[in-house]
């Protein structure tokens, strides 16, 4: 009989291909000689792309601190380590990542605020805190998280004649937004100062000369900062850096044609998509603007809506453009030509409907999750409007009582998984509930694959608990924060976070519940 290790080289390499990326794994650490011919980064790259895995930059950046450490280990002849393929080690962690996220398997931690009055700025690499007197910056790119500094400011919060309204990270620049006030309705008016996060907080400048946020509307999407000047009828948008920013580009509109902003914005690198009112008719459109030549489209809904009604939400990917009708419809449009490419009706709501609901829009890189009838269910469509599902909550029995509410409140897509935030009120107990829940998304690619080849067919995902909280009546709802591989859950006391990159092994809320009774 002949031995495996006497088939050639390429043999092996066929033998592989069959197997899946822990199969491979587990073939390549019988020996050595398996070993060197299986540790080639483009056997790896292709099982990324076959088991569609997304690699995180945060898990590229835990990929090159082992990688790095494997290397001193061995140049100081402390172990005798072989060399290990990047597109392994990066294929191996990002699927551990990716099971953690379906297992709901983190670590926890915590965050504690020093006063009950708290600021908080965010971005996939930094979290801000600002509390009367104090600011701290932390790194949240890694493996758990980095503090890196707690800086005295000369800001305080509780002063009634001046507000800090936001917090906006870009790179490593925090800007925050303060409004001031004479205590005279309509002459009040904004400050920004910008500190460098990797630099200890320095101050490295401000910006004045803005009217309040009625006249001056600032947001922070993508690389850009958009300054809306609603007196002017134009948008200033500035590339954020160390030094005073200036603006990179003018978008100007016609006078008294649109009322904006009506609705949450959203932009790329290309367009910048303002939910407004067309004037005088009062009908919801978006305004679209090219970003890089100034070019501005108005996008109207493709039938006659009602004039109550606006574009909720908006978002942009690649060439196409998309609105929330409140919960009501979803619309894509063609940024190049204005045409709407799709028209969507999701619930049967009504202008007039008096019950507080929420509406959301995330938007991936072959799917979008929105608003559906249920209202703690996600639908799941296809970039281009494609049904392809929905993701079902298993939620706890208490959630399913009579007397019980329970409705999807934020939604996150990250990578391949859909982080979820429900709101569960129960008259009974007179609380709320906060529930967080994450699901995994990958099978939906498969049912986009057989739709595109023309075998139409729905998918119904479960999304398990990770974790939950009772939320005190009287206080603002909590806020969920998302990168690649954490979660932060900001309450009144403390900001929770889960990192499944750093893990331990946990039973699901469900599953301790079940063990508990």
């Amino acid at each position: 009989m002949t031995n495996i290790l006497s088939l050639p080289n390429e043999v092996l390499e066929t033998v592989g291909s069959y197997l899946d990326g822990l199969d491979l794994a587990s073939f390549s650490f019988v020996c050595r000689r398996l070993h060197n011919v299986l540790n080639q980064d483009i056997i790896w790259q292709e099982l990324i792309k076959t088991d569609k895995i997304h690699v995180a930059e945060q898990v590229k950046d835990f990929s090159e601190s082992v990688l790095s450490e494997i290397k001193t280990l061995h140049d100081n002849d402390t172990v005798q380590l072989a060399q290990t393929s990047r597109y392994k080690l990066l294929y191996m962690i990002a699927r551990k990542v990716r099971n953690n996220w379906k297992e709901c398997n983190y670590k926890e931690g915590m965050i504690q605020h020093f006063s009950e009055d708290v600021r908080i700025g965010f971005s996939k690499e930094y979290l801000v805190a600002l509390e009367s007197g104090r600011m701290r910056a932390w790194s949240v790119r890694g493996k758990w998280i980095e503090l890196l500094t707690t800086k005295p400011v000369n800001i305080s919060l509780e002063n009634p004649n001046q507000n800090v309204y936001q917090i906006l990270i870009s790179g490593n620049i925090a800007v925050i937004c303060f409004t001031f006030s004479e205590q005279v309705v309509g002459s009040d008016f904004q400050h920004l100062q910008a500190y460098d996060l990797q630099n200890g907080c320095q101050l490295i400048w401000e910006k004045s000369g803005l009217l309040g946020t009625q006249y001056h509307v600032i947001r922070l999407l993508g690389s850009h900062l958009y300054i809306l000047d609603l007196l002017m009828e134009r948008v200033e948008v500035y590339e954020i850096g160390r030094t005073q920013p200036f603006p990179k580009i003018v978008l100007g509109q016609p006078q008294n044609s649109v009322r904006i902003p009506h609705g949450d914005m959203a932009a790329s690198d290309k367009y910048l998509a303002v939910p407004g009112k067309k004037v005088p008719e009062n009908s919801p459109v978006i305004c679209c603007w090219n970003i890089q030549t100034g070019e501005r489209r108005v996008l109207s809904p493709d039938r006659p809506v009602c004039p109550f009604r606006w574009f909720q939400k908006s978002a942009v990917k690649d060439d196409l453009i998309y609105g929330l009708l409140n919960r009501f419809r979803l619309i894509g449009w063609n940024g190049t030509d204005g045409q709407v490419v799709f028209s969507l009706d999701l619930t049967n709501s009504s202008p007039g409907d008096n019950e507080e609901t929420f509406s959301w829009l995330e938007v991936g890189p072959d799917i979008v999750l929105t608003v559906h009838q249920d209202k703690f269910v996600v639908t799941v469509l296809s970039s281009y409007g494609k049904m392809l599902g929905k993701i079902c909550p298993v939620l706890p029995d208490w959630c399913y009582d009579q007397e019980s509410v329970s409705m999807v409140e934020e939604v996150c897509l990250t990578g391949l998984t859909a982080v979820i935030r429900i709101l569960n009120y129960s008259m009974q107990k007179n609380s709320i509930s906060c529930i967080i829940l994450s699901a995994d998304v990958t099978p939906v690619l498969e049912v986009l694959n057989h739709s595109e080849e023309g075998h139409a067919s729905e998918v119904s995902l479960l999304a398990h608990v990770a974790a939950q909280h009772l939320e005190p009546l009287d206080s603002p709802h909590c806020q969920l924060l998302v990168t690649d591989t954490k979660v932060f859950d900001v309450q009144p006391l403390g900001i929770k976070f889960y990192d499944y990159l750093t893990t331990e092994t946990r039973a699901r809320v469900q599953d301790q519940e079940d063990l508990n009774s």
